[in-house]
């Protein structure tokens, strides 16, 4: 009985994420624009993965330059974001591996830069050109739909800002995501 109970929250846990993409790809919200610190969401993000990086033996290295510039952007959508590349990473490392969180002011560009990487599976050269479609994943039908991508790659694109990968099978991935800064 009790593997029953089990499998039902998994699988409305797992229909409810489903319906959350779908929500989120299908319908444009209007975006509540203010101040974020980057920073701040990515510590959230990593107290809310802690546990079950912990669990995985995966060892977190962060280099998060403060003080870094504001961005301009809705909350829910840059958390929403950066949570997918960072759990998909998480995902990525079977057993242990390192997870690297990088942030950089480019006073330059004036852009603020966030690095991603893991040391997991990586992602076969044949598939990065198609990392960002609705519906392309290679992950189990149980893990994920291939939403993940297609609207981190969205709301990067709503907020002005560029994203792009690197990866090797074997060796691990890079997402490096920038925004622009608050004026």
């Amino acid at each position: 009985m009790e593997g029953f109970l089990e499998l039902v929250c998994s699988e409305s846990k797992r229909c409810g994420e489903i319906v959350t993409h779908l929500l989120s790809f299908s319908r444009h919200r209007p975006m509540l624009e203010q101040h974020l610190n980057v920073n701040d969401i990515l510590h959230k993000i990593i107290r809310l993965l802690k546990h079950k990086m912990e669990l995985q033996k995966i060892q977190l290295m962060m280099e998060l330059t403060t003080p870094l510039p504001e961005i301009p952007g809705d909350l829910d959508q840059v958390q929403q974001c950066l949570m997918n590349i960072v759990f998909n990473a998480v995902e990525s490392m079977h057993g242990s591996g390192r997870l690297s969180i990088r942030t950089h002011h480019n006073a330059a560009a004036r852009m603020v830069e966030i690095e991603v990487q893991d040391t997991g599976v990586g992602i076969p050269e044949e598939n990065l050109p198609k990392i960002f479609e609705p519906f392309f994943s290679t992950k189990t039908e149980e893990k994920g739909i291939g939403l993940g991508l297609a609207v981190v790659y969205g709301i990067v694109k709503e907020h002005r800002g560029d994203i792009t990968v690197e990866s090797r099978e074997g060796v691990g991935t890079c997402f490096r995501i920038s925004f622009p800064t608050a004026a």
